[in-house]
Formats: C-alpha cells, structure tokens, sequence
C-alpha cells in the first residue's frame, strides 16, 4: 500500500476519532454510499482503519431522478462492491416521480426534495440496524461550495458556518479531505467509481457554483478557498455563542400555549436583533411550521420592535406574527385557503366568468387574444388587461396558482412561481394573479404569470411551440 494511502486512511482514522466514535463501544457503524468516488473512498478507508470487531452497515439510495439505466446502474455498483467487501448493503428504491411530487406540494427544490426523502431513509435504516453513527461523504470541495451557495442567499452565521462535522447520529470524516485527494487515493488502488452527468450540467444550483464560478474565483482570486473556510470557522464559534444566548432567551421568556408561541414583550424588544431573529425561528419550529418562512416576515417583525410599534400583525407561509401591546403571539393562520382560488378551462372563443374575473377571449390567424376584468364585490372594473399568444391552441386554463407552481425564465430553466410574486411583493394579491396554463402538450407547463390583471408586470414564456 503506497503512503499516500497510509497518509489518507490515518486522517480518517483521526477525524473518527475527533468526532467521538469509540471503537471499543460503537460497535456498528452505518456508511451512506451513493457510489460516487467521495462515499466508495470513504467506505474504502473506513474498512482499512476500523476494528474488525465494528459491523459495517451500508445504506444506498436510488432517488430514480435521472434515466433508469444510470440510477439503477448506480445502486447495482454499490451492491456490487459491498458484495466484494463482504458489507452488508441495503437498497432502498424511492419510486420514479415521488420526490418531484414533493418537491411540488412543497414549493422546494428538487435537491431539498430529495435530501428530505433520503434523510427518511437513513433515519429508518439507523433504527433497524441500531448503528451508532451514519458516516456521510462530505468533503471540503462539498463545504466550500456550500458556503457560498448560501451567502449568495443572503444567509446568516448560522447558514455561513457551513457543514457541520457532526450533527446527531450523522458524522462526516471526509469533510477536511479534498476532491482531489479522493480521486488520487481511488487511482492509487485502481478502484472504480460512478460519475453522475447531471454534476456538469449548470442548471442545478450548485452544478453552477461548482463548474462556472469557482473555476472563475480559482484563476482570479489567489486563496479564496482558504478564506472562505476561515469565515466559516468564525462564523460557526459566533453561532455557538449567539445561538446559546437566544436558546437561554427563548426558554425565560417565551411560553407554548394551545399551538402558539407567546413572547412577552418588553423582553422581547430589550433582545439584540441576532438574538431575535434566532428566537423567532426557534418559535416556527416550536409550531411546527413545515413552510419555508422568508427573512422578510422576521424583518418587518423586529422593525416593529425597533420602532416601538405597539399593535400590528404580519402574516407569511402559512404563519402568523401578531403583537396586542403586551405580547407577541406566534401560530399557523388559522384559514390558510383563500376564497380567491379560480380555474376554468376555456376551450374555445367567447366569454368567460370565474372568482372576480371576466375573460373574453377571441383568435386572429394564429393569435389567441385573452381580455381580463377584474371586478370589485360591487362588479365595479377594477382592472382591465389583455395578453396575446402565438401557437398557444384551444383548449387552455386560466386559474390562480397552486403550490409547486414553475414557469420557464428567458435561459430556459424553470423558476418557481411562488419566488416570482414574493419579488414582485403582490402581498395578498399573489393569489388572485391568474396564471394560462397549456393542455395542448403533454408537460402541460404554464406560459404565463398575468401580473397586469392586477396592476404588476407580466410573465410571458415567449416562443411557445
């Protein structure tokens, strides 16, 4: 065995120890391997440093997102060389379409989607086979494409401090270990490995940090990795500090009652700003909101605080945040569904009715034109507008938007609609902003968010084929 492999297998050894796995007590350790040469290179080492004496358990998951013959492929691998490793390998198969589906009834992402999907997994897979800790294939490549995913998004120190090395049952042995150390420790023992094609395809959001602007930073910026990872490090000994001081808070001044967080006010305004924006996230989870609550919601929250406003009340995703004068109360909206909701599929030239809406709609050559009025509840016309497609076709539907809704943007990609009228800051409105959706082919995809209906802008998918 050549040194370099000696030299990689003692760093693993090492960060096992600094994580706190006890050989002579954990005696069964769980691997996720995905197939992909950061989780074989894992599995690898692990088998060359830990005792004989520790089962070996693995998990891989067939997320059936690509063509079945690579996931599948993929899953066959692992099983494969588990097989020659005498490792025990459970493959779970999630069924082709669930996590878009979640995806969609969710509003996120695919990418969050399918981590929510296998964290499940490797939840249940941790209870049946009673392992002590989940080892997961993080590297430094993956930490640092983390960190600036997230301050792209804006995020705190909490988000900024990146992958943690630890976190309940799930350790990552790998994250001080490079990419490049990976695939040199694999070459030198002629071990095989998957590539996954969707890594070089830009469309996902961190396929595009990883091949389009880190290449950039590499050649521009001399050691900016090596800084990213010391604001990390920063920002994770500042979030252990803040995060004690809002936890201590939230414990002394908050109280759970009935479903809803109540806060005592005069406490809550004497807090620093990081430490409420904390304490306001820790009462989302406290209701169980399963939204994704905007920064925006918790903003306006701590601008009233600051400027001493006494009774006002903000709603967001599914949550409400309400002060009295006295305490601020936190709870899910009681009567999430909105009488705004419309739909109605029209199917040839004519007038249409539906929610506060009247449509008429009439074809010139290849044009299909579409007038809208938006009524008052006295029938009065609010707002009056009209749009116009080239090759859109009979039949189509008119109707608000529903969760999960995407619409192509001008590089192709689809962008959520839900994102779209929080940057347009429709507010109530965003619900009564029709959307057109195509039944004439088979993605039956939308080719229009209508924001003039209302008084916005418009969203128009062009060249419709």
């Amino acid at each position: 065995m050549c040194s370099f492999v000696e030299d990689f297998d003692l760093k693993v050894k090492n960060e096992l120890f600094n994580l706190g796995v006890n050989f002579s007590v954990h005696n069964r350790l769980g691997v996720a391997v995905s197939g992909g040469a950061d989780s074989i290179s894992l599995l690898t080492a692990l088998l060359h440093v830990i005792p004989e004496s520790v089962n070996i358990f693995v998990i891989t998951v067939n997320h059936n997102l690509r063509q079945k013959e690579e996931t599948e492929g993929d899953a066959e691998f692992v099983q494969e060389y588990c097989q020659r490793l005498n490792v025990p390998c459970e493959r779970v198969d999630i069924p082709r379409g669930d996590i878009v589906q979640k995806s969609r009834e969710q509003d996120i992402g695919i990418e969050a989607a399918a981590r929510d999907a296998r964290y499940c997994i490797f939840a249940d897979f941790a209870m049946k086979y009673r392992v002590s800790h989940i080892c997961l294939a993080h590297n430094k490549n993956d930490q640092v494409e983390t960190i600036l995913m997230r301050f792209f998004h804006g995020s705190g120190a909490e988000s900024l401090s990146g992958i943690p090395p630890s976190r309940g049952i799930y350790i990552r042995p790998l994250l001080n270990v490079s990419r490049a150390e990976i695939e040199k420790y694999l070459e030198c023992q002629n071990i095989p490995f998957c590539t996954d094609k969707t890594n070089f395809e830009t469309i996902m959001y961190r396929n595009c940090i990883r091949n389009a602007i880190m290449p950039i930073l590499n050649k521009e910026v001399a050691g900016w990795q090596k800084g990213v990872l010391s604001l990390s490090d920063k920002m994770r000994d500042d979030e252990f500090v803040l995060h004690d001081l809002a936890q201590k808070a939230f414990e002394s001044e908050c109280s759970l009652k009935e479903d809803c967080v109540v806060f005592d006010y005069k406490c809550f305004s004497k807090e620093p700003r990081a430490v409420q924006r904390r304490m306001m996230f820790m009462a989302f989870n406290a209701i169980h909101s399963s939204n994704r609550i905007p920064y925006r919601l918790v903003s306006d929250v701590m601008d009233h605080v600051s400027m001493f406003h006494n009774v006002w009340k903000e709603d967001s995703s599914g949550v409400s945040v309400q002060c009295n004068g006295t305490d601020i109360f936190v709870q899910k909206q009681k009567n999430i569904a909105t009488e705004s909701g419309f739909f109605v599929i029209i199917e040839q030239v004519g007038m249409y009715r539906t929610g506060n809406y009247v449509f008429e709609v009439s074809e010139e050559n290849e044009f299909i034109c579409i007038a809208s009025e938006n009524l008052s509840h006295l029938g009065e016309t609010v707002c009056e507008s009209s749009v116009s497609f080239e090759n859109l076709g009979f039949p189509f539907v008119i109707r608000s938007r529903q969760p999960g809704d995407e619409i192509k943007n001008s590089l192709g990609n689809f962008t959520s609609v839900a994102k779209i009228l929080n940057d347009w800051k429709c507010g109530s409105k965003k619900d009564c902003i029709p959307v057109i959706q195509r039944l004439t082919v088979a993605k039956q995809d939308l080719v229009c968010i209508w924001g003039e209906a209302l008084g916005f802008k418009n969203w128009i998918v062009k060249d419709l084929k």
